[in-house]
């Protein structure tokens, strides 16, 4: 497949799993996406597709690196890195994230629409070292019973969600990977998913994270009650999400009750 190049590109090539990625001139900043077939239906590869189709909509020059069990023929991805079978899980995106072939990445979950042009992203790594923004989750109850290295964080340090993930090839962000593995790895035995493992991770890693604006990572009304269900259930615990600070004029002798309904979002 013929790769489209810009000013801004390098020749490298990637070894992934004995297997080298195509050396091509491939741009110092780029998406990549990690998918597999979950499910035996094709879901995730179908929206894997979706998404690439609305990235290039809005981000026609910007390449596309796809890591994925099956070969995906499309001609809006520049680079296919296949992941060999039995290397494969749920939650595999922790192995292959640092494996891109960018300076600069994005990566991206399969369930993602794009909605504009992403230029100004990147930008945001001649900075930081990453960019993600918040997820619903800050500090669960039921994780921190089970990891001792969770529970120690603050409150105030939320977990991030990592299905829209900036970074960029540095000390500060290899060293969040290979805690990120460890820690995924570690507990996946009584915790599957990988947000609170990554939370350790950014906490003990050093990296210089940006948290994102909320449009950059637009969570759907389902999320958001799923997060109110899960306090109500107890799992999560009565302070989560709970507001520390009211901003707003107006508030002078009044409640935090006569105005809760008006600042929660969840």
């Amino acid at each position: 497949m013929t790769t489209k190049t810009n000013s801004d590109t390098n020749t490298q090539g990637v070894l992934i799993d004995n297997q080298r990625l195509s050396t091509q001139r491939l741009s110092t900043k780029g998406v990549i996406y990690v998918v597999y077939d979950a499910t035996g239906t094709n879901k995730f590869y179908n929206e894997c597709n979706y998404s690439i189709q609305t990235l290039k909509q809005h981000n026609p020059n910007l390449p596309v690196t796809v890591f994925s069990d099956i070969k995906i023929n499309s001609d809006l991805i520049e680079n296919n890195v296949i992941i060999p079978r039995e290397k494969v899980s749920l939650r595999c995106k922790t192995n292959y994230m640092y494996q891109s072939p960018y300076d600069k990445t994005l990566f991206l979950d399969t369930d993602t629409y794009i909605n504009h042009n992403l230029d100004d992203m990147f930008e945001i790594l001649d900075k930081y070292d990453m960019a993600l923004a918040h997820d619903f989750s800050r500090k669960r109850n039921y994780v921190a019973a089970a990891i001792p290295e969770y529970n120690k964080l603050p409150y105030a340090f939320s977990e991030f969600n990592t299905g829209v993930f900036l970074y960029k090839k540095c000390d500060a962000t290899k060293k969040f990977f290979e805690l990120w593995d460890h820690y995924f790895n570690k507990y996946r035995h009584i915790m599957p998913y990988d947000q609170p493992s990554a939370r350790i991770s950014f906490w003990e890693s050093g990296a210089k994270i940006h948290t994102l604006p909320l449009e950059y990572n637009r969570r759907s009304k389902q999320n958001r009650l799923k997060s109110k269900r899960q306090k109500d259930d107890g799992k999560v615990g009565p302070e989560h999400l709970k507001t520390r600070i009211y901003h707003n004029h107006g508030l002078v002798n009044r409640t935090a009750e006569q105005f809760d309904n008006e600042f929660h979002y969840v």
